[in-house]
């Protein structure tokens, strides 16, 4: 069921505005036609939809009729167009709403700018490692096989795949149309092991030998390493806070799902 907390109130006004072509604040019945036949609900329908929306039958279809039809009746044509359906009211639809408008946020010369690092910046090796997760693209972090002792430096890898992960053309598009059905469950037990320890922490907690060993008790960000206020407050690049709100929204709607 969809829920009315999670409406989208500023796209519902929007379109209730379109609908009202007039501009006197309420739809008649020849507006309603008018809106309906463009999706393709034929005029009989519509009269008959227009006939439940008018609940105090004065002729015309006040906003907050129309908001309570969006919820007691409105063809699935209209909801989902509406963004009131339970979709994207729900706490799984409002989380890859936040997280497509947090990647929605990113420019192509903030990619530059950090593509352009040979280092993460400060909170962005985790933010990018959780990408990388979702994104199943986070790289293989055995160590090369006549070296089988050596240690790896986490950063140096996560960070490399990450830049070549993100200079593709089709990136932005990518993280906009991400299918969060397409990641599987075990990938959720990592990124709630990153938030906790960070990506070097679990790869130490996986046998990986990092060059640089985590130690929790000098974690100040245990819990938090895919936090927005983490990055926000670092005063990490644009794109970086942009990829911690994907990640973020990403991660909690696979977790709702």
């Amino acid at each position: 069921m969809a829920n009315r907390n999670g409406m989208d109130r500023k796209r519902v006004r929007n379109i209730f505005a379109q609908w009202d072509p007039s501009g006197d604040g309420k739809i008649q019945l020849d507006e309603l036609e008018d809106a309906l036949g463009k999706l393709g609900i034929p005029k009989e329908k519509a009269e008959r939809l227009f006939n439940a929306a008018d609940v105090n039958h004065d002729g015309d279809i006040q906003f907050e009729e129309f908001v309570d039809w969006l919820f007691q009746g409105a063809p699935d044509e209209v909801t989902s167009v509406t963004h009131t359906d339970a979709a994207h009211t729900s706490s799984r639809g409002q989380a890859l709403q936040a997280a497509r408008e947090a990647a929605g946020r990113i420019t192509p010369q903030d990619l530059q700018e950090i593509n352009s690092m040979y280092l993460p910046p400060n909170g962005g090796l985790d933010v990018v490692a959780g990408l990388l997760v979702l994104m199943d693209e986070f790289p293989d972090l055995s160590p090369p096989t006549k070296k089988k002792k050596a240690k790896i430096d986490v950063e140096e890898i996560v960070w490399k795949t990450a830049c070549k992960v993100m200079k593709r053309r089709d990136f932005r598009f990518k993280l906009q149309h991400f299918d969060i059905d397409s990641v599987p469950n075990e990938a959720y037990g990592q990124l709630h092991a990153i938030n906790q320890i960070g990506v070097n922490g679990w790869a130490q907690d996986e046998g990986v030998k990092v060059k640089d060993k985590y130690v929790i008790e000098l974690d100040e960000h245990a819990g938090e390493h895919l936090g927005t206020k983490r990055v926000v407050s670092r005063g990490c690049p644009k794109a970086v806070q942009g990829l911690c709100g994907w990640v973020q929204g990403m991660r909690e709607a696979g977790v709702t799902a």
